[in-house]
């Protein structure tokens, strides 16, 4: 393992290499990240997924004694968010959302974002969201324009 020194001539440079520095640096580092990588590992958000397909609402629905709650919609685009319709820039969000959500503590909150909006934007959003007192989060992939044909801006 070790080199052989006997055979040198002393004006001979040493040419072998001593790998057991370079081995114990390496084996520090896996330590290192052995002992951090589950401090840097955080809880994320609990999602459940929908299978089933988006398609029209149903024509007759049975009248039952509670109140119906409103869902509240977030349309996410790079000029600025439509909350339930209405044009906003995203300065005056989380006002707006804090009236939606006082207007109806129980609704779902559903936000469909542009391809085009940043993953750091909806993060920002889900925020507002949140703070706002929203329950329930629900994020919507349509891209057809499906939802506000068919579910969201229908009048009852």
């Amino acid at each position: 393992m070790g080199a052989d020194l006997s055979n040198r001539n002393t004006s001979d440079p040493i040419t072998a290499i001593n790998v057991t520095p370079l081995v114990d640096v390496c084996l520090v580092l896996v330590i290192i990240f052995m002992v951090t990588a589950p401090l840097i590992a955080q809880n994320g958000i609990m999602v459940n997924s929908i299978k089933k397909e988006v398609g029209p609402e149903p024509k007759s629905k049975e009248p039952s004694g509670e109140p119906e709650l409103e869902s509240i919609y977030l349309k996410l685009s790079p000029n600025g968010v439509e909350l339930n319709g209405q044009m906003l820039d995203y300065v005056f969000l989380p006002q707006h959302m804090k009236e939606a959500v006082m207007a109806n503590p129980m609704g779902v909150v559903y936000i469909n974002a542009d391809d085009q909006v940043s993953y750091g934007r909806v993060v920002e959003v889900l925020d507002i969201s949140r703070q706002s007192g929203a329950k329930k989060l629900a994020m919507l992939n349509d891209k057809e324009g499906l939802l506000e044909r068919n579910l969201i801006f229908q009048k009852k």
